[in-house]
């Protein structure tokens, strides 16, 4: 198995709830670790991006409309970035007719 299914295997334990934040910590830690240890390299970044989007899992697929309000410091995926922008004052240039 290489390491993109690797990790395709822990967003499916993620997504089903069985694999908990702590746990999800030490896998992908462990994952890379044996990654580096088999090939002498660090996983290509588009890997690394996957798993470190992994780690940030709760935030980034939390799609309450209050997020932003209720959380110090949100994260949001591109989608909700750019609903944010659109919906902002001031993002949209004004039309003066």
């Amino acid at each position: 198995m290489n390491l993109n299914e690797r990790i395709d295997e822990l967003y499916a334990q993620t997504k089903a709830g069985n694999l908990p934040r702590e746990h999800r910590f030490l896998a992908i830690e462990a994952l890379t670790d044996e990654y580096v240890a088999a090939t002498g390299k660090r996983p290509e970044r588009e890997q690394l991006d996957r798993l470190a989007t992994l780690c940030l899992y709760e935030e980034v697929t939390d799609d309450t409309p209050w997020k932003t309000r209720n959380t110090e410091r949100p994260i949001h995926s591109e989608r909700q970035r750019r609903t944010i922008e659109d919906n902002e004052a001031g993002s949209k240039a004004l039309d003066y007719r």
